[in-house]
């Protein structure tokens, strides 16, 4: 993201830090923002885990990744379950989000079926500046797409005939 413009800063607190070396969260800081792609999907205890983000970053917005998958649960051989690695164990649907309010302080809104924001409710949101601020990170991050084809789907086959080839 700092490639692009974004003044990001690094959080895993299961990897370590191999490429933002320098840019290391500091827990004595307040962040505006919280980028959270392809994370929720990977909680044991989602309210847990993203009531612990909360509380360490004190953000105003969480904007994060995460495929819905509508009112009816996914067949079993739905791509995104990923059964092969193993990894992605949560999964969520617009009503799953909405529970998300649990967090009192805290709004969720999806902007796109993979695409969702949780707002301070004592943020005086101004939604037309929401909607700028979304098209510029939507021009950087379309810019960045154009010159990359997506690896999230051909990642997935991959790992799929890795991991199949690996237990034989």
């Amino acid at each position: 993201m700092r490639d692009v413009g974004f003044n990001c800063y690094w959080y895993d607190k299961y990897a370590k830090n191999d490429f933002a070396v320098g840019f290391e969260f500091d827990p004595d800081e307040t962040y505006d923002t919280v980028l959270a792609f392809e994370l929720f999907e990977h909680f044991e205890n989602p309210k847990k885990d993203i009531k612990d983000i909360l509380e360490l970053a004190k953000p105003r917005i969480v904007i994060f990744s995460t495929l819905l998958y509508g009112n009816k649960t996914p067949k079993k051989n739905w791509w995104y379950y990923a059964f092969e690695a193993g990894q992605h164990i949560a999964f969520y649907n617009s009503k799953t989000l909405q529970s998300m309010e649990f967090f009192t302080e805290y709004s969720t809104f999806s902007l796109a079926e993979n695409l969702h924001l949780m707002v301070r409710k004592d943020l005086k949101l101004n939604l037309n500046s929401l909607k700028r601020s979304l098209r510029k990170f939507e021009t950087r991050f379309s810019t960045v797409r154009r010159l990359y084809n997506s690896k999230t789907f051909e990642d997935h086959i991959f790992l799929k005939h890795k991991i199949k080839d690996y237990s034989n």
